[in-house]
């Protein structure tokens, strides 16, 4: 199980995506949930870990059980604006880097 390294930042409930940002800011995944009801019970804000080996969702509510959310599909967007950090080791990383790392 992926440990809470990111949060949940928006839902887009139409097109059924999830953006997950990680605590430091270094990246973005959007995520997308094809169970519209396992979408309904995510709320922006919620601790967040991310699968990208076994392509799950892991959501930690607060003082419940966590969720574990299959996902059909993960993009790694780049940083927002000009606060946003990434690691060193990390700068350079492609998808399947990422992937090994998990």
């Amino acid at each position: 199980m992926a440990a809470p390294c990111c949060g949940i930042t928006a839902i887009d409930a139409a097109k059924r995506l999830v953006t997950v940002t990680a605590n430091q800011g270094w990246a973005v995944f959007e995520v997308t949930i094809a169970d519209a009801a396992q979408l309904r019970t995510i709320r922006r804000g919620q601790a967040a870990g991310l699968s990208q080996t076994t392509l799950t969702l892991f959501v930690y509510p607060t003082g419940g059980s966590v969720q574990a959310i299959r996902v059909t599909g993960i993009a790694v967007k780049p940083p927002a604006g000009p606060s946003a950090r990434r690691p060193s080791s990390a700068s350079s990383l492609t998808t399947a880097q990422l992937r090994a790392r998990d």
